[in-house]
């Protein structure tokens, strides 16, 4: 390994350092953040959807209220359930994050010291050769951990890139009912008097349909989008460890 590098990794481990303590901290609020965005967006669609519906038969939401909040209810516990399995997912590999950190950061460390004995005068040639032949094996470490943190930041990028696209797949509102407007001032007449007499039992008939019929489609998607996301999650912890493992092994040959 070119000694310019060692010597470059040197000038600038402490702020590979400073940077790495906050790496965790940063992601862990971008998720969150991004989860809070989601919520509120399936949420705003959906008493959009409501209102609508709500217009088409003439009828306030206040009227309805009790109904209206079943269905909020239920179709946050399906947003959490979608939720809490890419939690456990971004966690995972958080935690894998913050141990390739760590273990960056003793080999950092490592390389500090080495360079420290390296640098101390009166050492035979097979001594400095071996020492050296340690540090080039450390550095190389420090650089394999490098690319593990990276692959954990571009995993933190899908994650809220997919937890995103399912929600927009399973979380989809179609219209049910008609407008409350018609160009025809005939047939809004007609309207006008048809909610008069059953907009009030039709609206509600709306919403139950929503709450026992929409509702488990939804949750039948969701199922789908929740198991094909654990065994993703699976697969990936499998990988990084497997790059952890590979990590070490190589160490343990150079040395």
């Amino acid at each position: 390994m070119d000694e310019n590098l060692v010597e470059k990794l040197f000038l600038n481990i402490k702020e590979l350092e400073n940077i790495n303590e906050s790496i965790a901290t940063c992601e862990l609020a971008i998720y969150q953040k991004n989860l809070d965005a989601i919520k509120e967006e399936k949420t705003k669609e959906l008493n959009k959807f409501l209102k609508y519906e709500a217009k088409g038969f003439d009828q306030k939401i206040e009227d309805h209220e009790v109904m209206i909040y079943k269905i909020l209810q239920r179709n946050n516990t399906e947003l959490d359930k979608l939720f809490n399995v890419y939690d456990e997912f971004f966690i995972s590999v958080l935690r894998m994050m913050e141990n390739a950190i760590l273990n960056q950061n003793i080999t950092i460390a490592n390389i500090v010291n080495i360079k420290k004995k390296i640098e101390v005068p009166g050492k035979t040639a097979e001594e400095y050769s071996e020492l050296y032949k340690i540090l080039i094996a450390n550095v190389q470490k420090k650089l394999n951990y490098s690319s593990i943190i990276e692959e954990c930041l571009e995993r933190f990028k899908w994650i809220i890139r997919n937890v995103r696209h399912d929600a927009n797949k399973v979380f989809i509102y179609e219209y049910l009912g008609k407008p409350a407007i018609q160009d025809n001032a005939f047939e809004k007449i007609v309207k006008r008097l048809n909610n008069r007499l059953s907009g009030k039992r039709r609206y509600n008939s709306v919403l139950k349909s929503f709450y026992y019929i929409k509702m488990k489609k939804i949750m039948k998607k969701n199922k789908k989008k929740i198991i094909h996301a654990y065994a993703v999650s699976k697969g990936v912890r499998k990988q990084l460890e497997a790059t952890k493992d590979k990590i070490t092994m190589e160490y343990n040959n150079n040395i």
